[in-house]
This record gives C-alpha cells, structure tokens and sequence, in this order.
C-alpha cells in the first residue's frame, strides 16, 4: 500500500563516477612514445626467501609428525587416489518429464 512517507530506495540518478556515454573521466594516461624506458637491466638475485627456506626444511619434520610423505596432486598415484567418481557417470541433465507431469 502507498504511503506518503515512505520513501523508495530506486536510484534515480545516475552513478557519480561515470556519466551516460560510459567511464570516461578516469582513464589511464597515455602512453609517452616519445620516452624510451630502461630495459634489460640487472636484477639482483638474493637467492631463495627465509620463509620459503624455512617451510622447506620443515616439510620433513612435518612428514615424520603425521607419519606420511606428502606427494604432489599431479602424480598418477593421487590422480586415481582422489578421482571424482561422479565425472564417470553420463548424467542425463534434460529428462524428459514423466506424462502424468506433462499432463497435469
């Protein structure tokens, strides 16, 4: 029912940050073809990060605590290990309706 004092939520303008023809008032700047950027420059090589090395060395700790080796997901033994049984079945995902359905 309508009431004078409700107000409805329906927007009635348009979005602030773009304007009827589209996004046009953020764009990236060009491009200057005119400056020639560095390129083939050295980076350093630090070697691996602390982290990195560190939860490396710990995978074997972490293997003996739960008693087994990690593997990969790739490998053919967890391929057949945690394959989708349900990727083997051809599922008919259009039926037809049973009569008495279309009937009704």
């Amino acid at each position: 029912m309508y009431h004078p004092h409700h107000h409805s939520r329906v927007q009635t303008q348009s979005d602030p940050i773009c304007n009827s023809s589209g996004c046009t008032q953020y764009l990236f700047p060009e491009a200057d073809k005119s400056k020639d950027y560095p390129k083939n420059y050295p980076v350093p090589n630090f070697g691996m990060d602390r982290t990195t090395a560190g939860d490396l060395a710990n995978i074997p700790v972490a293997e003996g605590i739960v008693g087994q080796r990690w593997t990969s997901m790739g490998t053919e033994e967890n391929k057949e290990k945690f394959h989708n049984k349900a990727k083997d079945v051809d599922y008919n995902f259009a039926p037809e309706l049973d009569h008495n359905i279309v009937v009704s």
